[in-house]
């Protein structure tokens, strides 16, 4: 199969994209886990055969692939687990092709006589028992494999010329996948495993006679099928699941000059109905997400859904009890050279829209790095998260849109003004733009960002970006500057707001900042037209100020506050260095203090805890970097990044701005690059989407 990936459908290149199946539970078949709530675990990445030229000399090729795909931090990867070597120009039986795509397989058994035994039941099993899978499999990194799992037979099609249910190479095929089932479950009792063929339609349509082949191939499943069904035997809770992949919805259904002749003879249309007790169907969805000229992400999203839909039917006239819950879309991804016709953020954004909201288990991006010229010719391998760019790997701007899909929450809006968000309460979020119309805009949610309201409008005529603290239960406070570069207020108490208040008495240069450490108490903060830091303070929610008074030294940002304790705040500003600067109070004020780094816009900060601060910047590479304390400023952390959906410009109005709602959490907000607003959260130790 050495030219697996130059094959084209009419409409795209085949590839790979599942689509999950629920069945019932009997003596074939057990339930799928439900849908997974989180993208690093919904949204996953291929690693197959791409453009090595990066790999550094001391990583092997799978386990390099994987440190790719580690990197946009998703929990579920695929990989191929065969005997096939794509891109050898030597696909005969007398080639090194056990060796498979990554060079990392052992040698296969050997018979009495000494020769390699391919039909032997441990084949696929040794594979994955071999050290750089070992290695894979048992990183804590992943939790969900998807396996693209061929056998001898299966890569040179032996199906092809006849495939007797029960007869020799049946049970031959069934025992290697029962064996490799087997292994896992016993090696990785708490990992997911998923076994998959490489895309059907395309398999028989390479053998020359689809049509007439259909029911060989569809005996052939379902070996595979009951491998899978006796490794879970004996084993409680097994997280192992068969599946069949497909790589056409509809007609044409084509590589070249050979095609089916009859719709009736589709792997959906034949297959998925007379095989039982497989757990998941995959759809390769090149057919139905390929980009032409005119295309819009609606069609594009109407269209999946439409694929989807056709397979779950006849995958229903096997088992009735198939749901929309377990949908698969295991592969699909996205050429470079599309940008004309559609972003790849808006393409991603189609295809991660159509899983979140018809309840699809998973989506698998095709892949880590662009493919390699020896399977794909250049425009078609130009879809990688990643390029080889003078033997290192970059990035593309593809990499980056998944990376901000998979990772952060796009809550809407558009803005033109960072965040002001706090909270006062377990669950209580409340988040604060400006809008188009300069005029303050209100979201908040309950229940710590499963739901949230709508955007309600606060009026005001904005200049700055908001700041927003509470300052006890059912009572919060949001400040601006207005028209007049004064600063302007709103408080909200038990239920109501109470209209705009002005300040007064000083020109601001920037947007406020307040810090809250007890009922009643804020502090406000603002730049001055002279580039020092003001402040002012109420101790009774806003009935009686003090005066503004002024530090010392010049800052170059809007500035930053939290308060980390009972009498204890912290002001934190870019300095004239453009590094973090930042002074305290605690019975009195710091001189300010530098926590290095290299800003292009304004800090955020909060704080969780007695001494606990987390303060964010923006970085020149339009990275969210983060520092913390644990001791009140005596030791910090050091800067740690977070990838997120902001461009490399940032100017300061995009300044992010974080809360705490409770021990070990934090939101962080971000305005992204297409103007909406979109956050992400810390909960003790992991960073969710």
């Amino acid at each position: 199969m050495q030219n697996i990936r130059k094959m084209r459908f009419i409409v795209a290149l085949a590839a790979v994209l599942t689509l999950t199946v629920v069945i019932t539970q009997s003596a074939f078949t057990q339930y799928v886990p439900p849908a997974p709530t989180q993208r690093l675990n919904r949204f996953g990445v291929y690693h197959w055969f791409p453009d090595f030229t990066a790999k550094p000399l001391t990583r092997d090729k799978l386990n390099w692939g994987a440190d790719l795909v580690a990197s946009t931090e998703t929990r579920t990867i695929r990989v191929f687990l065969g005997a096939q070597d794509f891109g050898s120009g030597n696909e005969d039986k007398n080639c090194p092709c056990w060796r498979g795509p990554y060079g990392v397989n052992p040698d296969p058994p050997r018979d009495p006589n000494g020769a390699f035994n391919y039909a032997h039941p441990d084949f696929l099993k040794n594979i994955a028992a071999s050290p750089k899978y070992q290695e894979l499999f048992s990183s804590n990194r992943f939790d969900t494999f998807l396996l693209t799992s061929i056998t001898n037979d299966g890569q040179y099609r032996t199906w092809s010329n006849g495939y007797t249910p029960q007869g020799t190479e049946w049970n031959t095929e069934k025992n290697q996948i029962k064996n490799l089932g087997a292994y896992l479950l016993d090696t990785y009792p708490n990992k997911t495993f998923i076994i998959l063929n490489w895309e059907g339609d395309a398999d028989l349509i390479s053998s020359g006679n689809p049509d007439g082949n259909v029911e060989h191939w569809k005996n052939y499943m379902q070996a595979r099928v009951t491998g899978v069904i006796e490794a879970r035997t004996g084993h409680a809770n097994p997280k192992l699941y068969s599946g069949i992949e497909l790589s056409c919805a509809s007609m044409p259904c084509a590589i070249g000059n050979t095609q089916f002749n009859n719709e009736a003879n589709l792997v959906k249309n034949y297959v998925l109905p007379r095989v039982t007790g497989y757990d998941y169907v995959s759809y390769s969805a090149w057919q139905t997400t390929a980009l032409y000229p005119g295309r819009t992400a609606q069609q594009l999203q109407n269209d999946l859904r439409s694929a989807l839909s056709g397979i779950l039917a006849k995958a229903r006239e096997s088992s009735p009890a198939y749901t929309n819950a377990n949908l698969i879309i295991g592969e699909a991804g996205y050429r470079r050279g599309w940008s004309g016709i559609m972003s790849a953020f808006d393409w991603l954004w189609s295809v991660f829209s159509v899983a979140e909201t018809e309840g699809i288990a998973h989506v698998i991006y095709w892949q880590a790095m662009d493919d390699s010229l020896e399977v794909s010719s250049v425009g078609a391998r130009e879809g990688g998260l990643y390029e080889a760019v003078n033997g290192q790997a970059v990035i593309t701007p593809v990499g980056n849109a998944f990376k901000q899909l998979e990772f952060w929450n796009n809550l809407g809006g558009e803005l033109t003004s960072g965040v002001g968000a706090c909270s006062w309460g377990v669950g209580r979020l409340d988040a604060f733009v400006r809008g188009t119309d300069n005029g303050l805009y209100h979201r908040w949610t309950g229940d710590g960002g499963v739901t949230w309201n709508g955007y309600h409008p606060l009026g005001g005529g904005l200049t700055s970006a908001p700041a927003a603290v509470s300052y006890g239960a059912n009572k919060m406070a949001v400040f601006v500057r207005g028209t007049d570069n004064g600063l302007h207020y709103q408080r909200y108490e038990n239920g109501s707001w109470s209209g705009w208040i002005g300040l007064g008495g000083l020109q601001t240069s920037s947007a406020p900042a307040a810090a809250s450490w007890g009922p009643g108490r804020i502090d406000v903060f603002v730049r001055g037209l002279d580039n020092l830091i003001y402040h002012r303070f109420t101790g009774d929610g806003g009935v009686t100020w003090s005066t503004w008074g002024p530090f010392a030294g010049t800052v170059t940002s809007d500035p930053a506050a939290v308060s980390s304790g009972f009498g204890k705040v912290a002001v934190f500003a870019r300095g004239p260095n453009n590094d973090l600067i930042y002074r305290a109070w605690d019975n009195g004020w710091s001189a300010w203090q530098s926590l290095g780094g290299v800003l292009t816009a304004a800090p955020a900060a909060s704080s969780w805890g007695p001494g606990r601060t987390d303060v964010f910047v923006r970085g020149t590479t339009g990275r969210l970097y983060r520092n913390y304390t644990d001791n009140s400023g005596i030791s910090w952390s050091g800067w740690g990044y977070i990838e997120g959906p902001f461009s490399e410009a940032s100017p300061e109005a995009d300044k992010p701005a974080a809360v705490s709602w409770g021990s070990g959490r934090i939101d962080v907000f971000v305005k992204g690059t297409d103007n909406a607003l979109w956050r992400r959260w810390y909960d003790n130790s992991l960073w969710l989407p």
